[in-house]
């Protein structure tokens, strides 16, 4: 039986909220091994039940970090908690999908308990908080990933640039750079380089703020249009940004493979056209790996 200490769910009810469809939902015994995982959590994060049943939540699968870039299997990890006092926990994380990119999520999870109160495992249910799907297809948008090609970006960008000048609409923009990419095409495959650059593109899409557009700048860049923010804003999320994109990683046989992503960043001023503000985005990202990769830099 299911119980929060105060209320019972009936079997009926728990196999119905077992099914949903939207929700992720799965279930771990005490020794954290996974023994249920419906087809919501197969949308969610791209595993098929085949491939998740009998594992440990420990096996880096879905990995989760929190918005600092904690990874919660190895500390404060919230079904370990439920399991030890017998409440529910809830916490805003983000999976690792089977693509690589990271899933912002709102993940509760239940105790199970036996009629005498003993705690036999929890069920996790999660629910994606990505806005909306930024992929498409069509003249605008790039192939590969599904975002805004470099053509589409440049007129958002002169857009945004209107709207400054014509409604006073603040915004900045961010250009995320993968560092290694071309070590990754050297050690691996070419193939491999396309993946982690769907894999970055993943992680724009599904972290973005509903407001805001990210497109492919370079063959190893992306650049973000940011909306209603300044500079404190911008810096905020950038960073944030680059956590989940820095705890990105793909599966290469039995080898991980992970991306390194700096960043620069800048606010339009009033004196700035669609020319000094993406060369200076572009310099700002320069200067970021020059500190180190991984880095962010934004004036």
């Amino acid at each position: 039986m299911l119980s929060d200490k105060k209320n019972f769910f009936t079997p009926d009810i728990l196999e119905r909220m077992l099914q949903d469809k939207k929700a992720g939902i799965y279930a771990l015994d005490t020794k954290r091994v996974i023994t249920f995982w419906n087809e919501g959590a197969q949308k969610i994060t791209g595993y098929e039940s085949s491939e998740i049943l009998g594992l440990s939540c420990m096996d880096n699968i879905l990995n989760h970090i929190d918005s600092k870039g904690v990874r919660l299997c190895e500390k404060n990890c919230p079904a370990s908690r439920a399991m030890q006092d017998g409440l529910p926990k809830r916490a805003e994380i983000f999976l690792h999908h089977k693509n690589g990119h990271r899933v912002p999520v709102v993940a509760t999870v239940y105790p199970v308990k036996n009629y005498d109160g003993t705690v036999s495992g929890v069920i996790e249910v999660f629910n994606d908080l990505s806005e909306k799907d930024r992929k498409s297809q069509g003249p605008f948008y790039d192939q590969l990933t599904g975002i805004l090609c470099k053509l589409a970006v440049e007129q958002k960008i002169r857009q945004a640039e209107e709207d400054f000048k014509n409604s006073a609409v603040s915004f900045g923009l961010l250009c995320f750079g993968i560092d290694n990419l071309f070590q990754i095409s050297q050690n691996y495959t070419q193939n491999t380089a396309q993946r982690v650059v769907l894999m970055a593109a993943n992680n724009l899409s599904a972290n973005l703020r509903i407001t805001d557009e990210t497109g492919i700048w370079t063959n190893e860049s992306f650049m973000l249009i940011v909306k209603f923010v300044d500079r404190a804003q911008l810096y905020d999320i950038a960073q944030n940004m680059l956590i989940t994109m820095n705890n990105c990683f793909l599966k290469e046989g039995s080898e991980i493979v992970m991306a390194s992503v700096s960043a620069g960043g800048s606010i339009f001023g009033k004196d700035d056209s669609f020319y000094s503000i993406t060369q200076r985005v572009e310099n700002n990202l320069e200067k970021a790996r020059m500190i180190d990769n991984g880095s962010l830099f934004i004036d």
